[in-house]
């Protein structure tokens, strides 16, 4: 487990990833309540994309290239986190965790893992520097694509584009980017949506000891 020290202070930095409509915002909130009155103070890094494609950057001909927006997205990303990060070290709490929506190594879903590689090294970066040694626990919440089907939507999300099947190869390449890690914990679809958060607070407590 990773932990930084500033006065005795033990930060915790979880991944919440995952295939297209499998739950993240709901489940991060959920996961910031549950934390609430452990002991435990609980801070988001915001999913990078998401952000980006909102103020109006794309993907195209007339916008930037694939490997354009990743280089970008990373920078970002590192930036958003560590920043974050350095505000938790400066507040009064003893135990924190930081919940990043989405981690660096997703880039790497959505594009060749030979350019993904060139841009952590153009970066100064390893693959294992952004993986085990920048996270903790990552957990991968399984798209709605893989067994709850009819509860998958691109209605919610304004930037999310993939049909069914495009979602199904999306988390599997999620999945793989992230299986070098020692902390991966598969949250599937087996039960009703209720039961998938209470899994994956399960898993998080179990990871914290409490």
């Amino acid at each position: 487990m990773e932990v930084y020290m500033n006065t005795q202070k033990n930060i915790v930095k979880i991944v919440i990833t995952g295939g297209p409509c499998a739950g993240k915002s709901t489940v991060l909130t959920s996961i910031n309540q549950a934390l609430k009155h452990t002991g435990w103070k609980t801070f988001i890094a915001q999913e990078m994309a998401t952000r980006l494609f909102q103020s109006g950057v794309e993907i195209s001909e007339k916008g930037l290239s694939l490997y354009q927006f990743q280089q970008q997205l990373l920078l970002r990303q590192i930036n958003e986190e560590d920043f974050i990060k350095a505000l938790a070290e400066d507040h009064k709490y003893d135990n924190v965790v930081l919940l990043c929506d989405r981690g660096i190594m997703d880039g790497q879903a959505y594009m060749s893992e030979e350019d993904f590689g060139k841009i952590l090294q153009y970066n100064g970066y390893t693959r294992k520097q952004v993986t085990n040694e920048r996270y903790d626990l990552v957990i991968h919440l399984t798209t709605a694509a893989y067994g709850a089907e009819k509860f998958y939507t691109l209605a919610n999300n304004e930037v999310r584009t993939e049909n069914i099947a495009e979602a199904r190869i999306l988390d599997d390449r999620i999945k793989t980017v992230w299986k070098e890690h020692p902390n991966v914990r598969i949250i599937d679809n087996s039960t009703c949506f209720q039961g998938k958060i209470d899994r994956t607070i399960q898993e998080i407590h179990s990871y914290l000891h409490m």
